[in-house]
Formats: structure tokens, C-alpha cells, sequence
């Protein structure tokens, strides 16, 4: 029922029968992929067979809300509901300010995790990459480099190039345009262009701080250089840095702060009231996360903790099979 509307607008016309729209496929570089699986008999028409990338993954569609995508979750020019790119700028900077000169700074982003062949778990990202890009997305580097002298700082995110085929499975992720229209870099380079870049600032003498923990186990399995300059002693931590300027909050953070409380609040009282009516743990954890992503959470901090009786003696307990 809601379907052919959507196809109704979106698409142009189509074939008059299968064999003529069989003829064009596998897909071309048009822009349209064809369900091998939805196949009609010969002879009828298809009009739900294809399915317009253009339409599905517009340019716009950076693979998170954007201010053109999703205008009921961000103003415009907001990266993050509620947190500004002049915000992600001023972060950017304060942490500039604490580098010393001819420095670079190297984060990655967290890479996806798998509970079970390709199955992923849903993806959090790397508090410090989000913290200073806004990218809430796998795959991305963000550089940042303290110059010195006219050429100033330099902000650049490699990229991973488009995976047509994983975008088919996972939807858009965000590009090098999104990383420059979007995440406000100066500059997005690719990806596979990071392990020269890395290899010629450490050569040049530059100091990196960069956090040996390696969001992404192979990451110093594509840049050597970097993996020797960690085995030497020659990169300084740079979490601590980041942590000096996230314990003081901006008031965006604070008003972000007061909504989530605000939606806890009231996922508590819903799971207290949830308590009177069933007896099990996980009716009570079930009821409070369906009222925090009601009410417009996009996923939990951490797991419902939910015990009854001695269980909620155990900070992290998590089974919720008990009455």
C-alpha cells in the first residue's frame, strides 16, 4: 500500500515487459539495480523490480542525519543534534592549542564489532574521533596538524572510497564530500593515502600523539611507519588531552545533558510503573529502553540494569532472567 506511491514518484517509466527490462541487466552505471530474486513471469510487467540508488541514497544522504535529510533533528548548520560545526571547529582548536608546535594529532574511528560472522553489533563510535569530528560512522582518520609558521592548522579525514556493494547491505556511509561538506575538513584525502602521509611526517621530525590502544586492530598493520615510531617511544598519548577539554561542557553539551536526563526520567517512572505489573527483570529493562528510544534516544549509554533482590547489588547485571 505504501509502496507504490513511493515508486510512483521516484521512478521514471518503466519497460512495457520483463524481457525488455531483463535486457539490462546485470546493472550499468545508470544509477538502478535490479532484484534477482523478485523476478515475474515472462511477459508481465515489473514496476517493483527496481530500485533507484538515486532515490534510496541521495547526495545528501551523508550515512547519518544531516540538516537536509533530517531537518526535525538538526538546525541548519548542526553537525550533531544540537552541537553546531563552529562548535566542532572550537574543539578542534582548543585542542590545537594544547599541542606544542610541528605536532599531529591521529584519531581513528572505532571499527565495527561482529557478534557472529557478519552480523555486527550496532555500531558505537570512538568517543574522542566523535568528540572532534561529529562522524558517527567506521571507516574514517582524522588528522590534525599543528604547522607552525604561515600554513597554521590543517584539519583532513581519510576516507574510505564508496562500497557500492556494502551500501547495497548497510545503506550510504559518509564519503570525502561528506567530510568536507558535512565534518567541515580542510582537506579528505583517501584512505589508502594515509600510510605515505603518516610515513612522511614522522620522517620530517614531526611529533604525533596518537593513543596506542588502535581503535581498528589493523591499523598499524597498514601504516608500518607508525607501528615502528610506537615500538620506539616516539608517540605521546593523546587521550589525556581530549579528556582536559570534555570535562568542561559547552552549553549545547549542558542542554543536550538536560534532554537526556529529562527522557531518563521518564523511562524510570514508566519501568517503576512496569514493576507493579510484571514480576520479570526483563519486562522492567524492556519497558525502560522502549521509553528512552520512544521519546527519541538513538540507542542506550550501556545496557538496562535491572536486578531484583540481590541482583541489583551487581552494577553491570545485565541477565535480567530472574523474577
Amino acid at each position: 500500500m505504501f509502496l507504490r506511491p513511493l515508486f510512483a514518484r521516484s521512478l521514471p517509466p518503466l519497460a512495457p515487459a520483463w524481457p525488455a527490462v531483463r535486457a539490462v541487466w546485470p546493472p550499468s552505471s545508470s544509477g538502478f539495480d535490479a532484484h534477482p530474486g523478485a523476478c515475474p513471469p515472462r511477459g508481465w510487467p515489473c514496476p517493483s523490480l527496481w530500485i533507484w540508488r538515486g532515490f534510496v541514497s541521495s547526495p545528501a544522504d551523508c550515512g547519518q542525519p544531516s540538516p537536509e535529510t533530517h531537518p526535525e533533528l538538526l538546525a541548519p548548520g548542526e553537525v550533531t543534534p544540537g552541537i553546531s560545526a563552529a562548535e566542532y571547529a572550537a574543539r578542534r582548536s582548543a585542542l590545537l592549542a594544547l599541542l606544542p608546535p610541528r605536532s599531529v594529532a591521529l584519531l581513528p574511528a572505532a571499527p565495527p564489532v561482529y557478534m557472529a560472522g557478519v552480523i555486527p553489533y550496532p555500531y558505537r563510535q570512538d568517543a574522542d574521533f566523535a568528540y572532534l569530528t561529529g562522524c558517527l560512522q567506521p571507516g574514517g582518520v582524522a588528522v590534525l596538524e599543528k604547522r607552525g609558521g604561515a600554513d597554521g592548522a590543517r584539519f583532513a579525514m581519510f576516507m574510505p572510497p564508496r562500497d557500492v556493494v556494502r551500501e547495497r547491505w548497510d545503506g550510504p556511509l559518509a564519503d570525502s564530500s561528506a567530510a568536507l561538506s558535512l565534518f567541515g575538513a580542510d582537506e579528505a584525502p583517501r584512505l589508502e593515502q594515509l600510510g605515505g602521509h603518516v610515513a612522511t611526517l614522522l620522517s620530517a621530525g614531526v611529533q604525533l600523539f596518537y593513543d596506542g590502544r588502535a581503535a581498528d586492530p589493523g591499523l598499524h598493520r597498514v601504516l608500518p611507519a607508525l607501528g615502528r615510531a610506537l615500538e620506539q617511544g616516539l608517540v605521546r598519548p593523546l587521550r589525556p588531552l581530549v579528556h582536559r577539554l570534555r570535562w568542561k561542557k559547552s552549553s549545547a553539551e549542558i542542554e543536550r545533558m538536560r534532554a537526556v536526563s529529562a527522557v531518563t526520567a521518564a523511562a524510570f517512572k514508566e519501568g517503576m510503573r512496569v514493576s507493579l505489573e510484571s514480576r520479570h527483570e526483563h519486562a522492567v529493562a524492556a519497558a525502560f529502553e522502549y521509553e528512552c528510544k520512544r521519546r527519541g534516544a538513538q540507542r542506550m549509554a550501556y545496557p538496562p540494569v535491572v536486578g531484583a533482590g540481590r541482583n541489583g547489588c551487581c552494577i553491570h547485571y545485565s541477565r535480567h532472567d530472574k523474577q
